[in-house]
């Protein structure tokens, strides 16, 4: 559905990712939930928009410094103390190293940050007692170009994901706020 959205701001269609995304909404589902909910392939419609609205796209490698989350989330297996213990995982979309074309691209793990704590647990945060969460990356030295996944994790099990792409970020900074990441 998300391809089909594209193809119509693509041809002429609709000159908006919204209206596309509406459309096909409709059309596919018409009496029922929309086809296109998926915050991730939203942005990437929004995104296909503005690559045929610009002349080019820059792609920029990125270092990722620092992590925020605005509100603990409860995702603990604790009843006492709720909350969680986040940690990241970055992956890119990568080629094989090969010279067929037609090689799929795949998800590559570029970063993940419990391999690199070694017998240490993650910090636990509580939900009742704190308002942020705040994940230094500096020292991991985390570099991340085109598409990527950032996952958070709390005690092993994915709290939530979001994909984005390099080139459309402005400023350095990229803020997500809780209704465009998935899951």
């Amino acid at each position: 559905c998300m391809i089909a959205a594209c193809y119509l701001l693509h041809s002429g269609v609709f000159t908006s990712a919204a209206k596309s995304i509406e459309f096909v909404n409709k059309k596919r589902r018409p009496d029922t939930m929309d086809a296109i909910t998926n915050p991730s392939q939203i942005r990437y419609v929004h995104y296909y928009e503005a690559l045929l609205r610009s002349d080019s796209v820059q792609c920029g490698t990125y270092r990722v410094k620092h992590i925020r989350i605005r509100t603990v989330p409860s995702f603990s297996s604790s009843l006492i103390d709720c909350g969680c213990s986040p940690t990241v995982a970055f992956s890119v979309l990568a080629r094989p190293n090969s010279n067929q074309p037609d090689v799929p691209w795949y998800p590559k793990r570029v970063f993940n940050q419990i391999d690199h704590m070694l017998d240490v647990k993650p910090r636990h945060y509580s939900s009742d007692r704190e308002v942020q969460i705040d994940i230094p990356l500096e020292r991991y030295n985390v570099h991340v170009r085109g598409d990527v996944c950032l996952g958070l994790f709390s005690e092993g099990d994915k709290m939530c994901q979001l994909y984005f792409h390099t080139g459309f970020i402005k400023d350095s900074i990229l803020t997500f706020e809780k209704n465009v990441i998935d899951m």
